[in-house]
Formats: structure tokens, sequence, C-alpha cells
């Protein structure tokens, strides 16, 4: 009987694996080469948007960013509606970008160094009105960016930080943001960072689709801490 039953599963098994092996297709990939050496660093939920950008902070500060159509393999420089390819290049930050392909997230309105960091205000690009809109900077900051947008593009998080030219003495502290009122989002019963190198070193780095858990991390240095937390709930998960 155990045989029999055993034989049973194996054929329904090798039958689901089958029909899927059918209905999903072998994978594919997608080759794609850019003169500055820029990589895909970003794709949207559903697939269909990616952000193409340098590798390292030096590439990054000399090349445009493109928003690629993964379908068409078609892909547009990421600039303002009157600015050139090369008026624009090394001035934006882009992290994300919502499944309309419309909204990007990141930075402007100021520089990227040579090992990466970005000195501007957080924000977000309309790639229809080639506009972007800042957002609110946590007072007594003076720099941010935005690295995770949902896929609706209804809320992001990001950081800003009070010192971006010294890294060593500059406290960051992560930031949740209402895109369609363009405000921030006060979050109740947060986990506290420990402290490094006498500051404050935090960052949300990422938030789900429904805009319910969102990922904290901070402390590289020293003692990296990560958290993931409910703003529903308002808990929190040390990992």
């Amino acid at each position: 009987m155990k045989k029999f039953a055993s034989l049973l599963l194996l054929a329904l098994l090798t039958t689901v694996l089958s029909v899927n092996a059918q209905t999903t297709g072998a994978p594919s990939f997608q080759l794609q080469q850019f003169a500055d050496l820029s990589i895909v660093n970003k794709i949207s939920d559903n697939g269909k948007w990616a952000i193409v950008k340098g590798a390292t902070g030096e590439q990054k500060k000399n090349g445009n960013v493109r928003i690629l159509n993964t379908e068409t393999k078609k892909y547009t420089i990421l600039k303002l509606e009157k600015e050139s390819e090369a008026d624009a290049i090394g001035k934006y930050m882009a992290n994300d970008i919502t499944d309309d392909g419309n909204i990007v997230v990141g930075g402007f309105n100021g520089t990227l160094t040579d090992d990466g960091s970005f000195l501007g205000i957080p924000g977000f690009f309309n790639m229809t009105t080639k506009e972007w809109v800042a957002l609110p900077l946590l007072e007594g900051t003076t720099a941010g960016q935005v690295h995770a947008v949902t896929p609706d593009g209804k809320y992001a998080v990001g950081v800003c930080e009070d010192n971006p030219i010294n890294v060593m003495s500059s406290n960051t502290h992560g930031v949740m943001w209402n895109l369609e009122t363009r405000t921030m989002v006060t979050l109740e019963n947060l986990p506290k960072m420990p402290v490094d190198y006498s500051c404050k070193l935090e960052q949300y780095t990422d938030i789900s689709a429904d805009g319910k858990f969102i990922s904290i991390y901070g402390n590289q240095a020293i003692n990296p801490t990560a958290f993931i937390y409910n703003t529903v709930e308002k808990k929190s998960i040390r990992f």
C-alpha cells in the first residue's frame, strides 16, 4: 500500500512539473550592452521596466541613467524635457520604478561622488512630464534619496542625513513617504538602531507591494543590524 501511494505521488508530481514546464516555458536571457559599462540595476515588480546605470560610483558619476522597456528592448535617458543627455550625466540617482514605468524614485538637485554617495534631495521623476518632484526632508537633515517604491507608486521609503559630505559624522534616518500627498508617513513604535561611531546610521531600504512591510538596515561598519517593520501592526522583527 505504501509503495502504491509513493508511486501515485511520484506520478502526480511528474505531471505537475510537466504541465508547469509547458505553461511557463524555458527561461530566456536578454543581452544588453552599453558603451559606458552600465548594468541593469533594478527591475519593476512586473518585470516590464528596468533601471540601467553604472555599476561603480565612478561609472554612475560619468554616465546617464536609462529606463529600459524589457518588452520592446528600447530605452529612454532619464532627463528633464529640455535637458541634453550630456547635461544629465551624473546628476540623478534612480533606485526603483513603478509597474507602469511612470515613476522613478531616487534623488536630484545634487551630485554623485566617486564612491557612489549622492549629495542631493529625495524625490521622484515623472516619465510623462519629464519633471522631478521633491519629497520633504526630515527636520535637521540636508540630503537624502528614495530607495524603493510600491508597484502602484503610492508609498516609498528611503533615507535622510544631516552631513552627507562626512560619512563618519553623519546621522542617517529612515523615512517613509506618501507619494500621493508628498508627505512623510509617521511610524510608531519603531525599533532602535544601535549607535555606530557616535552616529545613528539607519535607512529604510525596501517596501512590500502593499506597503505593509519595510526593511530597516543600518550600522554597517561595527554592528550590522536589520529589521522588518510592520506598518499596520506597528511591530518589528530583528535579524
